[in-house]
């Protein structure tokens, strides 16, 4: 039972630093969207 929880825990962790990153690119993304949008 431990080691499920801990390895469901790592999984956890995993996906939430995955959706952590995509958020950041998308955030990268969209900000040179806005400039490129202010400068043309």
């Amino acid at each position: 039972m431990i080691r499920w929880v801990m390895s469901f825990g790592a999984e956890v962790e995993r996906i939430v630093s995955v959706i952590d990153f995509v958020l950041l690119m998308v955030d990268v993304v969209e900000g040179s969207m806005l400039q490129t949008r202010f400068v043309t």
